[in-house]
């Protein structure tokens, strides 16, 4: 009983010490603060020209056209399409292909016989609900590929005006979320 004790202990301290030296070292979420630069990715209707304006105009983050160089990216859906598009357009960003097949021997066989190769699986795709969600606007952080930042705002009709309204209230938001406003 009480080797299971000082186990328990040793993993705790362990644990705690394992984590409070990967944390300093840029092992967190990563956050809007985080984000000075964007690059916006083709929205509906045109929202990106629009909110690309707005965010340079009111001095909230820097537009960027390079997404090689945009610390986030914005768009209005996510996927396996918003996937598709960040990885053309970031190709390091790219995950490490999957590991390859082990071949197994057939049983009583020596080792001259041919090896038996096993039906390759197709990596399970995660299903995902999002997708253009109309109004809907992410920050996603480059690096870690993070949702940082979201809202809805849906822009009462296709006309430049209400486009523009819409950007508007959307950068105002996120410098609202950057820049509390200071309470006295």
């Amino acid at each position: 009983m009480v080797i299971v004790m000082n186990l328990k202990r040793r993993t705790w301290w362990l644990g705690s010490l394992l984590i409070s030296t990967l944390l300093p070292a840029g092992l967190r979420a990563a956050s809007l603060e985080d984000v000075k630069s964007v690059y916006l990715f083709p929205m509906s209707n045109g929202l990106d020209q629009y909110l690309a304006d707005r965010l340079t105009r009111d001095h909230v983050l820097q537009v960027v056209t390079d997404p090689k160089v945009a610390d986030a990216v914005i768009t209005d859906k996510l996927g396996t399409s918003f996937e598709d598009l960040l990885l053309k357009a970031r190709p390091e960003l790219k995950p490490p292909p999957p590991p390859k097949p082990v071949k197994k021997k057939k049983d009583g066989d020596d080792d001259s016989a041919e090896d038996i190769d096993t039906p390759e699986q197709e990596p399970m795709m995660p299903v995902s609900s999002f997708q253009r969600a109309r109004g809907t606007v992410f920050v996603v952080h480059a690096h870690s590929q993070q949702v940082v930042w979201s809202t809805f705002q849906r822009p009462s009709s296709r006309k430049p005006k209400d486009m523009e309204r819409a950007a508007s209230k959307i950068a105002k938001s996120i410098e609202l979320t950057l820049h509390p406003p200071v309470k006295k």
